[in-house]
């Protein structure tokens, strides 16, 4: 059996890539040309480990961040289409979004001041994009999705041991 490292656990490619779950994986890339900054974030969506969509988009003037997050944002609104199937997982390489969407979230709710209802963190500053946070999540509990939010180290090659190791 094959077997992936994942978010500290193990899982195998067979509950990965199979005809009752859709895996998402998004990610997005970074680039400054004239001193304007561009984010090209996408996803590919893949069921019995083939690809069955992908897109991208280009944001001018974003964050690396905001484009992770935007990524994810596209990955999701994608992943309506495929709800029927079973499981959504969705693997972004971007652990600032993910354990914002999936842990901190409700954390940050507790720390809404009632004069401005924005989110805050334990120190009391303002969570940035939580405009794209929230977005991700309104549409999740919209569509009452059965999704899943992993995080992925990035740059890693799969191939070599050492790499795995580390994820």
């Amino acid at each position: 059996m094959n077997i992936e490292r994942c978010v500290g656990i193990m899982i195998s490619k067979s509950q990965l890539c199979n005809n009752r779950s859709v895996a998402i994986f998004t990610d997005a890339s970074l680039k400054t040309v004239n001193g304007v900054t561009s984010v090209c974030p996408g996803y590919a969506i893949y069921l019995n480990g083939v690809l069955i969509e992908q897109n991208f988009y280009i944001l001018h003037n974003a964050t690396v961040n905001q484009g992770e997050l935007y990524a994810i944002m596209m990955g999701v609104y994608a992943s309506v289409r495929y709800r029927h199937i079973g499981q959504l997982r969705l693997f972004s390489d971007s652990q600032t979004s993910i354990f914002a969407i999936r842990d901190r979230i409700f954390k940050w709710i507790n720390n809404v001041k009632e004069d401005d209802g924005l989110l805050r963190g334990g120190d009391g500053q303002v969570i940035l994009n939580q405009d794209r946070i929230m977005d991700v999540i309104y549409l999740v509990m919209a569509q009452n999705l059965p999704i899943e939010f992993y995080h992925l180290k990035g740059h890693i090659n799969p191939n070599d041991a050492n790499d795995m190791k580390k994820q």
